[in-house]
């Protein structure tokens, strides 16, 4: 997945196209979760299961809350859940001035209805977070150092926790960030056991191998970064969390001011990794959704190499090119049949003003111009 993003996702235009095609391809899965929210049938598995030869996950029957938890075609929930947000600051923000407004939050609120029907507190929480960082860009726009403010005050809340309360962070962040306590305590207990096996085998990890653990817990690890230093050591985890982390804070300091367009594309795939992060400390992922974590990841290399654009507007930017009244890169040439008819050179003549249209007279224009290409 990292390989084909890093081939085919090379500029904003394709950034943007990627953005279209993907918030395009989620939306219209509103239809099944729909019915299958109302019937507890996952009907597109139904359907394919129908198709000799072919087979799928099955249907689970997830309930929780008394509501059904959407599948659609993944083997989970969790997994549908989290596909379907990372389409949510795509959609928002990468597509702001590329598409009517009034259609871009449509597209917006089908996708996170979408990601709501999982029922998953992961999604659910990665959906919540695309909000609350959409909404402080938008309430602390004039402050250049409102991201550096916002560390400082998680850092901040962590310590207060950490010293006003009885339990530690992690457990009151579990606690709230879950359904049920239950599920809350299942993952303590992981994230407890998990680095006991870690710690166990610190270089080269437990591989395949059955990890270590009380006999009243089951085998599912729900940490995608855990079960990464489980398997392939801490220095498999470095890699990739380094990797990971790097990548994010060398786009997010490139300078793109004067851009408006680049800001608006770089802050939405920002947005959707740092979700993606804090979704994975809550799930594992596996099978297609771990190709389009790799996807995701390389979808944003391009940013590096990014030049801006300075003065361009996300209504009217070189993506998305306004109606003129007059023709578009048009040539005032004159034909060999008008040239008899054409007034002296010294004569005063209005040219077009249009956008695009060339405005120096005949009488200034070198020898040649006609010749070269745009």
């Amino acid at each position: 997945g990292y390989l084909v993003a890093r081939s085919s996702i090379r500029s904003r235009e394709h950034f943007i196209g990627f953005c279209k095609a993907w918030t395009l391809l989620i939306a219209p899965t509103i239809i099944p979760v729909l019915i299958e929210q109302v019937t507890s049938k996952a009907v597109v598995m139904m359907l394919i299961d129908a198709i000799p030869g072919i087979k799928t996950p099955g249907d689970g029957y997830y309930t929780r809350n008394g509501l059904q938890r959407v599948q659609v075609v993944f083997s989970h929930p969790i997994l549908y859940g989290l596909v379907c947000s990372t389409a949510i600051s795509l959609s928002y923000l990468a597509l702001q001035g590329q598409m009517a407004n009034t259609k871009r939050l449509f597209r917006t609120a089908i996708v996170s209805t979408c990601t709501f029907f999982a029922l998953s507190s992961g999604a659910i929480l990665a959906m919540l977070l695309h909000f609350f960082m959409i909404g402080w860009a938008w309430a602390f726009a004039q402050m250049k150092q409102r991201w550096l403010l916002l560390l400082g005050l998680a850092i901040l809340a962590y310590i207060a926790i950490d010293l006003l309360s009885t339990r530690t962070p992690m457990r009151v962040f579990l606690t709230y960030a879950t359904f049920s306590a239950q599920t809350a305590y299942t993952r303590l207990y992981i994230f407890e056991w998990g680095m006991v096996n870690v710690w166990a085998n610190p270089i080269f990890g437990l591989g395949f191998n059955d990890w270590v653990r009380p006999p009243f817990m089951g085998s599912s690890v729900d940490n995608f970064w855990l079960l990464t230093a489980m398997r392939y050591g801490i220095p498999g985890f470095l890699f990739l969390a380094v990797g990971y982390f790097v990548l994010i804070w060398k786009v997010g300091r490139k300078n793109f001011d004067g851009d408006a367009i680049m800001l608006l594309l770089r802050r939405s795939w920002v947005f959707t990794l740092v979700g993606v992060c804090f979704t994975l400390a809550t799930v594992h992922i596996w099978s297609a959704p771990f190709s389009l974590f790799g996807f995701l990841l390389g979808a944003g290399v391009w940013f590096l190499d990014a030049t801006p654009k300075t003065g361009s507007d996300p209504e009217h930017s070189d993506t998305s090119p306004t109606v003129s009244n007059g023709p578009v890169y048009t040539r005032t040439r004159l034909s060999n049949q008008n040239a008899s008819q054409a007034k002296p050179q010294n004569a005063q003549k209005s040219y077009p003003t249009t956008r695009y249209a060339r405005t120096h007279p005949p009488s200034t224009r070198r020898v040649g111009d006609d010749d070269k290409p745009d």
